[in-house]
């Protein structure tokens, strides 16, 4: 959508929230510190969403997390995650995927979906530099690093070597910044106390060693950020220097940098996001927005402005289905709001604002009463067409969760399918008809139902669509009393046999493996003594309390170096494979695709679990998916064991860091399948997928 050039200083962002269960660290975002006393009780909330990349692509396959929630974009770089537990004035979303700067937004959650956008940075290489002696990386807008050559690896240890660094800054007066940037603008200052910021540019520094592990440095480093022109005038001599909190999810303050030339210059004692701000106190403002025949606005973006002398550009939103849209503003400030048309591009730079109204000062939480957008001058007119279909599946039971995309020209919107039903309101500065097109995707379902049609300013309906293939109505679950039936089987190179079973697109082994050899014949070694366990970097198994009667039923537990294949400490050596031919170890992505396969991460464990095996209450399990999760317990990364009976534990092939890989769990107190991040060095069943 082609916008109005306005300085963006303020970023003032309406956003949201997503994560995952994590034993061995706090990969789910959780706030600490004096302001989460702002954020209010949990509640469950939707949330709807796109992930582009700086060309505004749209990336697949992107890790979102909500609170304890996860799921990946689809071919539309699309999520829609319901009932995510969040706080009632906080939301925090993380998206990641490999080759790209990690992405996060941070929201007010509306009562309904809360629309959210994404742009991912990707992770180039600016330079590499060498430790041991100092050197400047500079990027050509003038932003700058320097560095006294000294680093260290996460773990603290000195390192030496050679180092790459990764470097972006963002300019106030993009427009795309808001996007771009992590979380929002809410921050805590040095006295604890919740602000909104206004960003005089913010840069991230990432350093990592040749393999990709993340550096840190030892001393401080010194980094210079351009101002941008339009703000020379206003710049404070000194400002605050602000870090963005992966884990907490806003901008704590730290340290200052003071203006040289035309340029902000601090030093910053560690590397992520660092931002100069100015600071403001804080309130909730929530605006509700509809035409003027009652009809509730969608996708429409929303942006507040501080009134300054130059005209602050305050940061946007969008509005949901329900058009609604609820963000963090500056107290006691007066305020311009303005809602911009989702024309499609078609609209002229004059007449693609619909919208303005000044507000405020205002000092506490406000409602805006709802907004009736009326176009800037009598010559124009908003021009609205309502679209909505049906999506069933094969059986023509109608979808249960899925996403319709909407796509006018250039422009794309997005909302959930509820209870098979979707509807678009869409807004345009012209009343010429257009064409138009539409996806739906439904979780689980590797077809999309597709439709176009023609904007006409009122009503088109595009009658039932159908996705085919649809895994698994969770209403109406597969016959617990009779799953389905091994496909047939196959032998590993120790001679052990295996059954299997189709489950969705996927095809399943149904037992643990317990083959000791990497498919060339190497010798896998087996590892009893707790002591030789704890300190392993390559590949071995063992059994349950090295109990050889326990692989008879549980298999093998190995640690992840197997699943990699390490075999040795020579990182040139190839490394070998551990799942018999045809055979692999599952992707975390393809552990995801199973348990969405079968309802989601809440209801897919009890449809894994076998009725049988586990301990009391065994809560859950059908075993209805034909899977047949048996109790096999866990070693843990010191030698001790733990949990047979209670708990199954697999790995994935998908690193989470250095230390940890990516594993799924099913426990006996409840139906759920967790998506966890363990230590590489603990003992966890295998599961393999067919090529």
């Amino acid at each position: 959508m082609k916008l109005a050039k306005s300085i963006s200083v303020l970023l003032l962002v309406f956003t949201l929230l997503n994560c995952s269960k994590s034993d061995d660290k706090d990969v789910a975002p959780n706030p600490t510190g004096n302001i989460t006393e702002n954020f209010g009780n949990l509640v469950a909330r939707d949330f709807i969403g796109q992930v582009i990349n700086e060309s505004s692509e749209p990336i697949e396959g992107v890790e979102i997390k909500i609170g304890a929630s996860t799921q990946f974009t689809n071919s539309d770089g699309i999520f829609y995650i319901r009932n995510a537990e969040v706080f009632e004035k906080f939301a925090y979303v993380t998206a990641k995927k490999s080759g790209f700067i990690n992405g996060s937004r941070t929201v007010v959650p509306s009562a309904g979906e809360t629309d959210i956008k994404i742009t991912m940075l990707t992770a180039n290489v600016q330079a590499t530099i060498e430790s041991g002696s100092s050197s400047n990386v500079s990027l050509s807008n003038g932003a700058k690093v320097s560095f006294d050559g000294n680093f260290k690896t996460e773990a603290g240890a000195a390192y030496t070597g050679s180092v790459k660094v990764l470097m972006h800054h963002l300019d106030p007066a993009d427009k795309t910044t808001f996007q771009k940037m992590p979380g929002s603008l809410m921050a805590e200052n040095s006295s604890g106390a919740q602000r909104i910021l206004e960003t005089y540019g913010m840069m991230n520094i990432e350093l990592q060693d040749a393999t990709g592990n993340k550096l840190q440095i030892v001393n401080p480093a010194t980094i210079e950020m351009p101002i941008n022109n339009e703000q020379m005038s206003t710049a404070p001599t000194s400002i605050p220097l602000w870090y963005f909190d992966e884990i907490a999810g806003y901008w704590k303050e730290e340290g200052s940098a003071t203006k040289v030339g035309n340029k902000y210059v601090g030093t910053v004692n560690h590397f992520s996001w660092w931002n100069c701000d100015a600071q403001f106190p804080t309130i909730t403002l929530s605006i509700r927005v509809m035409n003027s025949q009652q009809v509730f606005m969608s996708n429409l973006q929303v942006v507040i402005k501080r009134n300054t002398p130059i005209g602050s550009q305050s940061g946007y939103g969008y509005t949901n289905s329900s058009g609604q849209i609820s963000g963090l503003v500056p107290a006691n400030e007066v305020l311009t709001v303005l809602i911009y048309y989702n024309g499609g591009g078609t609209c002229s730079t004059a007449s693609e604002l619909l919208y303005t109204q000044q507000i405020g000062p205002l000092s506490a939480n406000t409602t805006l009463p709802t907004i009736v957008v009326q176009p800037p001058s009598a010559t124009e007119a908003p021009f609205t067409t309502i679209i909505q279909g049906t999506v069933v599946n094969c059986n023509n039971e109608n979808i249960i969760n899925g996403t319709a995309r909407l796509a006018v020209a250039s422009s794309v919107s997005y909302v959930p399918i509820v209870n098979g039903v979707f509807q678009f309101s869409w807004l345009s500065c012209s009343s010429e008809p257009r064409p138009f097109s539409i996806r739906c995707t439904a979780v689980g379902v590797v077809s999309v139902a597709t439709s176009q049609g023609m904007l006409n300013n009122g009503s088109v309906d595009l009658g039932i669509l159908q996705v085919c293939d649809v895994v698994i109505d969770p209403v109406d679950p597969v016959d617990p009393v009779d799953p389905p039936q091994p496909d047939g089987s196959f032998l590993d190179l120790d001679q052990n046999t295996y059954t299997y079973v189709a489950i969705g697109q996927q095809t399943w082994m149904q037992q643990n493996l317990n083959v000791s050899r990497y498919s060339d014949g190497a010798v896998i070694p087996q590892v009893s003594d707790p002591t030789q366990w704890a300190s392993l970097t390559t590949g071995a198994w063992c059994y349950y309390s090295n109990n050889d009667a326990a692989g008879t039923t549980y298999g093998k537990l190995y640690n992840w170096y197997a699943v990699a294949g390490i075999h040795d400490n020579d990182p040139n050596t190839p490394n070998k494979t551990l799942a018999p031919t045809g055979w692999h170890v599952p992707t975390d992505a393809e552990w995801t695709t199973l348990t969405d396969f079968l309802g989601g991460v809440a209801v897919a464990g009890g449809k894994m679990k076998t009725p049988s095996n586990w301990q009391a209450p065994n809560a859950g399990a059908t075993n209805s998916s034909g899977f047949t999760a048996i109790p096999g317990g866990y070693r843990d990364f010191n030698g001790t064991y733990s949990s047979n009976g209670a708990l199954a534990n697999w790995w994935s092939s998908s690193e989470f860091d250095a230390a940890s890989a990516w594993s799924r769990n099913v426990y006996y107190l409840g139906p759920n399948a967790s998506r966890v991040s363990a230590k590489k060095a603990r003992g966890f069943s295998i599961r393999c997928i067919k090529d």
